[in-house]
Parts: C-alpha cells; structure tokens; sequence
C-alpha cells in the first residue's frame, strides 16, 4: 500500500534451498528475477540461502512490522502473487472483527437487542399499578 507515493514494504527477504523439493518454486522465479525487478520497481530484495529449511518470504516495513509469510511447493506464479501482496501490505497488524462495532461517547436511548425484543406483547406479563 503506498502512503504518500511511498510503499511501505521497505526490504524482502527470500529464504530458500538450492537442493531442496519444497522450493523448487521459488528457484524457478529467482532464475527470472531481473524480470520481476522490472515488474516491482524499488523493490529492495535480499536473498538467503539455508539448506534444510522450508522457503519463506520477510517483509520489512517502514513503520518496523515483519510480516513472514511461507511459499513451500508453490508455483513462480504464486511465489509472486505472494511479493505482490507483500507489497501492497499496509505495514501493519490487522485489526479483530469481534466485539463492539460501532464505538460512541453517546450509546442508543432505545436500548439494545435482547431474545424477546420482537416476540408479541401477549407473551409480555402486563405488570398492574401499586396502590
């Protein structure tokens, strides 16, 4: 995601194995990197060999987030999607989709939500005035 025209993916690193079956894809597409530098220009891009180890990609951000992302037995296509999104990432953590939705200083007067809320009136039990 760019912020201001600058994209916040700072540097990636390319962890794979020169021997090993689970990064052939990753190989693949590092005999045709000059083509993708092209493709991601100002894209900062360190590669690291280590033997016995599944590949994977580092994201290093602006704002000092890591994002580590695994691309064992995956295509050069999908090894490259995953850059793209990498790319596009805003650099931060995501936010959790549970809780209260909509934050105020000033909550609803007609009350909240319960189970009977749309049952009859009949089923209500009608309370009588005190004498």
């Amino acid at each position: 995601m760019c912020s201001r025209g600058v994209f916040q993916l700072s540097r990636l690193n390319i962890q794979y194995c020169d021997w090993g079956g689970s990064s052939k894809g990753v190989r693949l597409l590092l005999d045709q990197l000059d083509k993708v530098k092209q493709e991601l220009p100002g894209l900062n891009v360190q590669l690291t060999m280590k033997r016995s180890r599944h590949p994977h990609l580092d994201g290093f951000y602006v704002n000092g987030y890591r994002r580590t992302i695994g691309v064992k037995n995956q295509s050069p296509r999908e090894v490259l999607d995953v850059i793209k999104y990498l790319r596009s990432a805003g650099g931060h953590a995501a936010l959790p989709h549970n809780g209260k939705h909509v934050y105020t200083n000033k909550p609803s007067i007609q009350g909240s939500w319960h189970p009977s809320l749309f049952t009859p009136h009949s089923n209500i039990p009608k309370l009588e005035p005190q004498q």
